[in-house]
């Protein structure tokens, strides 16, 4: 959608140890210098991954810093993985609205996955209210959504309003196959085209997207 100009893509696990020899070898394939830069946004693993290619390719002894705070990464870090390969851990990218820059430490390690995430659905008949911890409150009345958060989260589906003054409402037209997105915390996918609200932390951009799944 975004028209990226990659060269190639693989997926890769950091904690299976899956797919790094294909990885070490699209790395060797594709680089135009001995400087490989890793890039991502904060919380999506890049010490971790670096961490891994030490392991398993180096005898450098020295591991990153990892950790669920954003921006741990505060400068370039360089570490010699080979004679011709030395790779830069890079300063997380940080996304306008996450709901990870209004969150305390121990929040913030519910909300960043451990796992891969099992989908949550919920066939809504009347008018309901499903909460996610004190994070997220949805407002609707018939549809059929299926929620991609992590499994740290507590949902609850009731009857009656909850109010909290410290989330923000916000009404949103949504259509059928279509994604609710909650930066940093996660998505919600829609069945059926419906006015809803959602009440977020005040700063967290939620926004629409065409159906990923």
């Amino acid at each position: 959608n975004y028209k990226l100009k990659y060269k190639d893509k693989i997926i890769v696990s950091s904690v299976k140890n899956y797919k790094f020899d294909n990885l070490i070898d699209k790395i060797n394939t594709y680089k135009t210098s001995d400087n490989v830069h890793v890039i991502g946004f904060t919380n999506a693993g890049k010490s971790t991954l670096i961490n891994k290619l030490i392991y398993n390719y180096s005898d450098n002894v020295v591991n990153i810093t990892t950790s669920m705070l954003p921006s741990t990464t505060l400068n370039s870090i360089e570490i010699k993985l080979s004679d011709n390969t030395t790779l830069i851990d890079t300063p997380g990218l940080l996304q306008d609205g996450s709901i990870e820059d209004y969150v305390d430490v121990k929040t913030l390690k519910k909300i960043v996955p451990k796992k891969e995430i099992r989908p949550i659905t919920y066939q809504i008949k009347k008018k309901q209210w499903v909460y996610v911890d004190e994070l997220l409150k949805l407002e609707l009345e018939d549809n059929n959504i299926t929620m991609f958060l992590s499994n740290e989260l507590k949902i609850d589906r009731l009857y009656k309003n909850k109010e909290n003054s410290n989330l923000n409402e916000i009404t949103i037209e949504m259509k059928k196959d279509e994604d609710l997105v909650i930066t940093g915390l996660g998505f919600i996918k829609f069945t059926k085209d419906e006015t809803i609200k959602i009440s977020v932390l005040k700063g967290v951009k939620v926004f629409k997207r065409k159906s990923l799944v």
